[in-house]
């Protein structure tokens, strides 16, 4: 008997983010949910899931773009519903466009708006992406024991600590273990990543063995919301951090006019529209007054920085003053650092609102707020949080 059926659901654009992953205790042991693109990583990972008898439910997430890019919408919609037709897979096109809204878009805004460079796939992650099992639900699906996605990462249980930890992926050009950061035991224990112990090459062999078209698809690289790929004119369009400014040095004196906080980023070298007759940098952006600090790029340096909204996986392994190892961005080469958290704090039993410290006297590579610093110790993840100011 065939399982492909195809269902379209909403989720609520007044919903609210689930604050915590819940236990389907009820759902039969081998169901699991899968966000499936439609892309040649989450058809390799169903093709795993099936043969490693997993009932899969294929799950597409439907997301707000602009009007530019709806046909472009369409047509990744149809071909995921293909895709789970070919497997077998019943299907929920997941309409979450005025969720996302809500919960991707305005932050991503707000966060420019603050002279900040956020990366809008963190806010998915945590917001949307590693909530689908309980959005799923209120939007009337029947519950899954587990959730699977096709990320680069792996989820491995420690029988010593009792706890589950989140590791990097054996293709370290693929790794994408940085934008996991936030998951909780709760989550990982519920999360099934099969192509952790692959490279990408492995998984497109996999897909074309299996004849699907997805093997030969192109991987996007962009964000995924934005019409023309250029997230700057996407900020222009909806007047977010284009009115121009000041380029001033530290001490204030003005250096020329910029065309707006959103076009810059702190570490910033080239195309700055501004020649001052020795290289510059971006060393700080100002929203209180839409001025950008500049200094000599030789002189830049920052050796301390704040990082907030801080989530550890297993905080015990996080003692305060331990030395980790920082990616200060996606893709980033590590660093080591020392991390110390506010008198009395430990990672366990964090205040609301506190902040780590993070340093190293030798330098990091180039901090911008509103991107997230990761903590590894080797290939196991140990948290992180968001960057919200650097000393330089």
């Amino acid at each position: 008997m065939r399982n492909f059926t195809a269902k379209n659901l909403i989720v609520p654009a007044d919903a609210a983010v689930p604050e915590s992953p819940k236990s389907f205790a009820t759902a039969p042991d081998n169901s699991v949910l899968l966000a499936l693109s439609g892309g040649v990583d989450s058809a390799v990972t169903a093709l795993r899931l099936q043969r490693a008898g997993y009932a899969v439910q294929a799950l597409y997430m439907q997301l707000w773009t602009e009007p530019a890019a709806a046909e472009q919408s369409r047509a990744e919609l149809e071909r995921a519903q293909s895709l789970a037709e070919k497997l077998d897979l019943p299907f929920i096109a997941l309409d979450l466009k005025e969720y996302f809204k809500s919960w991707v878009i305005k932050k991503f805004l707000a966060a420019y708006a603050e002279g900040q460079t956020p990366n809008p796939c963190i806010y998915c992650n945590l917001s949307l992406k590693f909530r689908l099992p309980e959005l799923a639900v209120l939007a009337g699906a029947k519950p899954c024991r587990y959730f699977a996605t096709g990320h680069y990462a792996r989820v491995e249980f420690s029988p010593e600590t009792g706890l589950y930890k989140l590791k990097t992926a054996k293709d370290p050009k693929k790794d994408q273990s940085y934008m996991l950061y936030h998951l909780q035991q709760a989550d990982l224990a519920r999360l099934l990543l099969p192509l952790g112990d692959l490279t990408k090459e492995e998984v497109r062999a996999e897909a074309e063995s299996y004849g699907l078209a997805a093997a030969k698809a192109k991987e996007s690289q962009d964000i995924c919301f934005v019409a023309d790929k250029n997230h700057h004119d996407f900020l222009r369009r909806c007047n977010c951090g284009s009115k121009p400014g000041n380029f001033v040095t530290p001490s204030g004196r003005v250096l020329g006019p910029h065309q707006g906080l959103a076009h810059y980023t702190v570490g910033q070298q080239k195309r700055l529209g501004i020649a001052l007759g020795e290289k510059m940098c971006v060393a700080e952006i100002r929203a209180e007054d839409n001025c950008i600090v500049l200094v000599p790029a030789k002189d830049f340096k920052q050796e301390s920085a704040l990082v907030s909204e801080l989530s550890f996986i297993a905080p015990e392994a996080i003692p305060v003053g331990s030395e980790i190892e920082l990616c200060v961005r996606y893709r980033g080469r590590k660093v080591p650092a020392r991390i110390d958290l506010p008198p009395g704090a430990n990672a366990s039993h964090l205040e609301p609102g506190a902040q780590a410290l993070l340093t190293n006297p030798d330098g990091f590579p180039p901090i911008s707020p509103g991107q997230a610093a990761v903590f590894y110790r080797g290939d196991e993840v140990l948290g992180g949080g968001i960057w919200t100011a650097a000393q330089y």
